[in-house]
């Protein structure tokens, strides 16, 4: 049967049959790419893990780091339409009010205005101021000659009276000329021409001659500008009366005008 029979004295105390190299080598062979294969199993299991667990910590960052952050984007405004700015309400626009025009005010003339009053004026003081201012300056007192005079047009008030309103001019004019001061006279020469004229002689023109002369320094022959000139003119409309007393041409009142 192919069976190798022991000898029978062999299986009593007999030492076992030596293992030989031969015996043992299909054991060996058998085990050992096994034990690889589960190690290597073991390690791919472990290696893909560790794979997997690193790999979900570092995803969380990744994608923290890797996530843009938006932008706030600017919200256009839409252009009109052509209809819409066609259809665009023009805004109001203020009216003008015109300003009421008044009507304008015509300037007073000359006329309409008449000089303002001085008051009511006293022709009887006046005269007596004149006469004095008269007699004042014929006696060469120049200066009260010229205060008198003065007073006498304040008396008249803006009265057209030749007396005495109209002589205190011409007195106001001849103390100046006396007092050495003859450019300052013409204006009242002059004012006694233009409102109340003058006389029969033509004194009051010869006078203003006379001072316009002395102003410029070249009084002709006969004038006699200065104090001596000024009390040696009787003044217009005046002459001498009997005894002295000076009469004038005209009365008023009963009085006699120097």
């Amino acid at each position: 049967l192919g069976l190798r029979l022991a000898p029978a004295g062999a299986g009593r105390g007999a030492p076992p049959p030596a293992r030989t190299a031969a015996t043992e080598e299909p054991h060996r062979s058998g085990g050992g790419p096994l034990i690889a294969a589960l190690l290597a199993l073991v390690l791919l299991a472990g290696v893909g893990v560790f794979v997997l667990a690193t790999r979900g910590d570092d995803e969380p960052t990744q994608r923290a780091d890797s996530t843009p952050t938006a932008e706030p984007t600017r919200e256009s405004t839409p252009e009109p339409t052509p209809e819409e700015a066609e259809t665009a309400t023009p805004e109001p626009t203020e009216t003008a009010t015109a300003e009421p025009t008044g009507t304008p005010t015509p300037e007073p003339t000359p006329e309409d205005t008449p000089e303002a009053p001085q008051g009511e004026p006293d022709l009887q003081a006046a005269q007596a101021a004149q006469i004095e201012g008269y007699n004042a300056r014929r006696a060469g007192d120049f200066q009260t000659a010229l205060t008198k005079a003065q007073e006498a047009q304040k008396l008249c008030a803006g009265s057209k009276e030749l007396s005495p309103c109209g002589y205190a001019l011409f007195e106001e004019g001849a103390a100046l000329v006396g007092l050495g001061q003859p450019e300052a006279a013409i204006p009242f020469f002059e004012r006694r021409l233009n409102e109340f004229g003058d006389n029969e002689s033509g004194e009051v023109r010869k006078a203003l001659r006379d001072a316009k002369k002395a102003a410029r320094g070249t009084a002709g022959p006969g004038a006699e500008p200065g104090p001596a000139g000024a009390a040696s003119v009787r003044g217009p409309d005046k002459k001498r009366g009997p005894r002295g007393v000076r009469a004038d041409r005209h009365r008023r009142r009963g009085h006699e005008r120097p």
